[in-house]
């Protein structure tokens, strides 16, 4: 073969070899689509998946375990679908300003008054208040005791106010366990609405862990005469829509009952979004869960609240005697 023969052949087998290498990277160019789409559609399953068991009770199980389970069903790794509960929570979260809002109109808070007095003829009432506790493991690091509360465990104290077909018209969940009430309230939005008069006019009904205001009724701790009675009993009444709701709440999604093992931020993003989906449930009037023995393995609910700091206040005192006086003796 002359030297002309051999270029041509060198040239041909040079191109043959750029072909080769050109079709390794047309197919590992492919494989990696494959392996992105491949990716992304069980991410979309695994977001699909996580928001039906969201809008179920987020699985009625611990969060964590959660994760795990989801992650072994869909071949996803538990850090994947624990950054995609997050996501997909975060997203509900944000719809709080949509589904929990307290109402201001005059109409809406109107149709409170009636709707509260129909339980107890307690005139004025817009609200029931309390806050509730939802176990967390520690946070870890330098602030890790602001979460243990007065029975010892972790938690975040969670601030509620519902109306009486139990829908969440306010929710604070950014308090360590160790806060009081009473100060999670004096450093809310809703006290200042109150104190600005953006809320026209109205009562909230709250128990003695608050102090009594003008626009926050508390009950007598020592009733002597029948009007005090009459009103600490249509007082406990008319607030008993909250502690119905927190039980409803902790039934319908179990892990803020059982407790939540993830990062601080998550669970906060988690508390708001299962009040989101407590209300949109209230909304399609689905029923309230069973009672289920199982859900609360802590032999306590609630943590027990001293009487607040000055809780008899001149004005609050005062509208609260005029109630006594004029309506319930």
């Amino acid at each position: 073969m002359d030297g002309k023969g051999k270029a041509v052949e060198q040239g041909e087998s040079k191109n043959f070899v750029e072909i080769e290498r050109e079709d390794e990277l047309e197919r590992a160019e492919t494989n990696n689509h494959r392996h992105a789409t491949d990716n992304l559609f069980m991410e979309k399953k695994a977001i699909t998946m996580i928001v039906l068991i969201e809008m179920q009770g987020f699985a009625k199980r611990q969060v964590q375990q959660q994760e795990v389970v989801i992650g072994e069903l869909l071949g996803v790794s538990t850090s994947s679908v624990c950054r995609i509960i997050k996501k997909v929570s975060l997203h509900i979260a944000m719809l709080s300003e949509e589904f929990i809002n307290f109402p201001s109109g005059r109409e809406e808070l109107n149709r409170l008054k009636e709707e509260f007095f129909a339980i107890a003829r307690f005139p004025g009432i817009i609200g029931a208040i309390d806050c509730t506790h939802i176990p967390i493991t520690s946070p870890g690091g330098g602030n890790a005791e602001l979460f243990r509360n007065r029975k010892s465990y972790f938690s975040i104290n969670v601030q509620a106010v519902c109306s009486p077909t139990l829908k969440l018209t306010n929710l604070v969940a950014r308090w360590p366990g160790s806060v009081h009430d009473s100060t999670i309230f004096n450093n809310s939005f809703l006290r200042a609405k109150f104190e600005s008069g953006e809320i026209p006019d109205g009562y909230l009904l709250g128990d003695g862990g608050y102090p009594c205001k003008p626009y926050l009724l508390t009950p007598l701790l020592h009733p002597v005469s029948r009007g005090e009675r009459n009103y600490n009993l249509a007082h406990v009444r008319s607030r008993n829509p909250i502690e119905r709701c927190f039980g409803v709440l902790k039934r319908r999604f179990p892990c803020l009952s059982i407790g939540l093992r993830t990062k601080t931020n998550t669970s906060l993003i988690i508390i708001v979004a299962t009040g989101v989906l407590h209300n949109i449930s209230i909304l399609f009037k689905e029923e309230e869960p069973l009672h289920d023995a199982n859900v609360n393995p802590h032999p306590y609910d609630e943590v027990n609240q001293p009487m607040a700091e000055g809780n008899d206040r001149a004005t609050g005192a005062a509208v609260r005697r005029a109630i006594i006086n004029g309506i319930f003796s």
